[in-house]
């Protein structure tokens, strides 16, 4: 009971302190505090309804860090059955993936025309004609879980534009109407933020050509530092006022994908999140996760349709596990 006593009473306690950089309190004071005693069966009843709940308190907590963990175990199996085919059914009228990187093929000619016909032998038509990269599906074989009939297997960088690193920028104190996208920008818990994205020096915006800037739907992953290296992020946020364009910089990777579903590419690469974190290369404290090693993870590809449905769905089950979070 005079545990509980002082407790409940701290802060007046505190308040009679008096003294310069160690205050304290007299002994006269405490001696004369009023205590209130009830009889000693009392006590014992106080005493132990108070046990109860605080143990019932303690249930509570254990069992909200319980819910969150399922939560978060929840939307990895989601992910995981999303990836796999299992998520949404497959529909005949969505066609096959074969088709789909058909389009990529050509439409990556379009982006990237240097990777244009070398097998022509008249020197201008070889400037000007750009024949389609080619994409050659990743054997069923060798895939590391089985997928629908319909789906392919790819590796990331056949079905994006450059998988690249940003530069190393120069920074400026003053406003300016280009925002540098940094690791810490790509949030550990929650989407992508801008609050801590500094400011380019537009001295040097001519060495960043117009597809280096970030776009909406890019994947973004943290590419060095100790704890953060394979964050995987999704860019959705919206530009400050007065801010025209964002670039990122020398330690973060963007991924853009061509002709596919941005959001079920992301779902894809975050599901990966885990074995992107532990591929960084080099010295302890200086690891660096390659663009080459996310190139070339694998992609199980479904029809542009089929990951339009998924999506759909993943958001659905997220909006519902957001909302239990909200409650706890």
């Amino acid at each position: 009971m005079v545990v509980l006593f002082f407790n409940v009473n701290k802060k007046e306690f505190i308040e009679a302190g008096f003294g310069g950089a160690q205050p304290n309190i007299s002994k006269e004071k405490i001696v004369s505090t009023f205590f209130p005693l009830p009889p000693l069966a009392e006590q014992q009843r106080i005493v132990e309804a108070i046990e109860k709940a605080f143990a019932e308190i303690t249930e509570i907590e254990n069992n909200q860090e319980l819910l969150k963990k399922h939560i978060k175990q929840g939307r990895q199996k989601i992910l995981d059955l999303a990836i796999r085919g299992k998520l949404t059914e497959q529909k005949k009228s969505d066609g096959i993936t074969k088709n789909l990187l058909e389009s990529i093929m050509a439409a990556s000619s379009e982006c990237h025309p240097e990777r244009s016909a070398a097998k022509s032998k008249d020197p201008a038509k070889k400037k000007q004609t750009a024949e389609p990269k080619q994409i050659i599906p990743i054997d069923k074989s060798e895939a590391p879980f089985e997928i629908p009939s319909t789906w392919e297997w790819v590796k990331l960088g056949d079905i994006c534009q450059n998988i690249k690193r940003g530069k190393s920028p120069k920074y400026t104190e003053s406003d300016s109407s280009t925002l540098i996208f940094a690791q810490k920008c790509n949030q550990k818990n929650g989407p992508v933020s801008l609050e801590k994205a500094l400011y380019l020096d537009e001295s040097t915006l001519e060495k960043y050509p117009q597809e280096e800037f970030m776009q909406y739907g890019d994947t973004v992953i943290n590419s060095t530092g100790t704890g953060t290296l394979g964050r995987v992020g999704y860019f959705n946020a919206s530009l400050p006022d007065g801010v025209t364009g964002i670039v990122p910089d020398s330690h973060v990777t963007t991924v853009r994908p061509i002709l596919c579903n941005t959001q079920y590419v992301y779902y894809v690469v975050k599901c990966n999140q885990e074995y992107l974190e532990g591929q960084g290369e080099g010295s302890t404290n200086q690891k660096e996760l390659k663009p080459h090693t996310i190139f070339y993870l694998p992609v199980p590809l479904p029809p542009l349709a089929e990951q339009q449905r998924i999506v759909a769905t993943i958001e659905q089950a997220f909006a519902e596990f957001d909302a239990m979070e909200s409650n706890l």
